[in-house]
């Protein structure tokens, strides 16, 4: 502040030409002049060019005229006092180099952050970019997925009622043909039942009659030219009560063959080529009974082989 107060007086009383004096007297010539003012040697050494030309204006300004400046000034003194100026002069310019390099070190740490923050920034963005980029491929991605299982199960949903509608079809057709089959079959047994019931009887009590029963039935059946699966469903009209009650105990395959449900019917009454054998083997011809009329006897067909 009272720098700045004596720059103020210094500007305002010193006169151009004491300016011009001033700022053209070396630093050396300032100090010479103030100590001839009368200011000690160690002060005025330690005075930086300002402070030398503040103090001289003062004196200036004060009105004291400076005696014509004889060098008498120690050679080896001037020659410190130069070396010391120097010194100082390359102290101050090696510490505003300092200052200088100090100064591009932080602006050039300070670029380098900022070109660090700039990528920082720029990678961030890309990431950014990058990410919505994916979300946005991902979630067009799922649409299309959607829509690819929505038109996949439409297709299925539609070759499943397809196939539902061909099936219904399928089994509607089958059972009108069954139907018509059915009723053309009952048509064809009632047909056969009517030709056969002016022919047959029912099944004789007797046992040892069934043999030739059934073959006089099988004669029949192959007069009339009866199919074989026709055979069982109507004969079973004709069977004993016996007969019946078996015929209903028999598996279904067993009960619709005609052959197989003699066979069972057969060892029902234990009438087995065994049985036959045995009974052919206790003939014995009475003292009553003729020879021919023996033989006769022992060659019915009660006593014939059957399938």
């Amino acid at each position: 502040m009272i720098y700045i107060l004596r720059q103020i007086v210094y500007n305002g009383r010193v006169t151009s030409a004491q300016k011009s004096m001033l700022s053209k007297s070396s630093s050396d010539m300032l100090r010479l002049l103030l100590m001839r003012s009368g200011y000690a040697e160690e002060v005025v050494l330690g005075w930086s060019r300002d402070q030398l030309m503040n103090k001289y204006a003062e004196l200036l300004v004060q009105g004291w005229v400076p005696a014509a400046v004889v060098r008498t000034v120690d050679p080896e003194l001037e020659k410190a006092r130069m070396a010391h100026e120097k010194e100082i002069k390359r102290q101050k310019n090696k510490l505003r180099e300092k200052e200088l390099n100090a100064e591009r070190e932080r602006n050039e740490l300070e670029r380098q952050k900022n070109e660090l923050r700039e990528k920082e920034l720029a990678a961030e963005a890309e990431q950014r970019e990058l990410r919505k980029a994916e979300l946005i491929m991902q979630e067009r991605l799922e649409r299309e997925k959607m829509e690819q299982q929505e038109r996949l199960e439409g297709q299925k949903l539609a070759l499943e009622m397809d196939k539902l509608q061909r099936e219904t079809n399928l089994k509607s057709t089958e059972l009108n043909l069954k139907e018509k089959s059915q009723n053309d079959e009952m048509k064809v047994i009632k047909r056969y039942g009517d030709a056969l019931a002016q022919v047959l009887s029912p099944q004789p009590d007797e046992v040892t009659d069934l043999p030739s029963y059934f073959r006089g039935v099988e004669e029949q059946f192959e007069q009339l030219k009866i199919p074989t699966r026709y055979r069982a469903h109507l004969i079973y009209r004709y069977l004993s009560t016996r007969a019946r009650a078996l015929c209903s105990r028999l598996e279904p395959d067993v009960r619709e063959d005609y052959f197989r449900m003699k066979t069972a019917i057969m060892k029902e009454y234990g009438l087995t080529a065994k049985w036959f054998l045995d009974k052919f083997n206790c003939l014995k011809k009475s003292a009553n009974d003729a020879y021919i009329l023996f033989f006769f006897q022992t060659a019915r067909p009660t006593f014939a082989v059957f399938a």
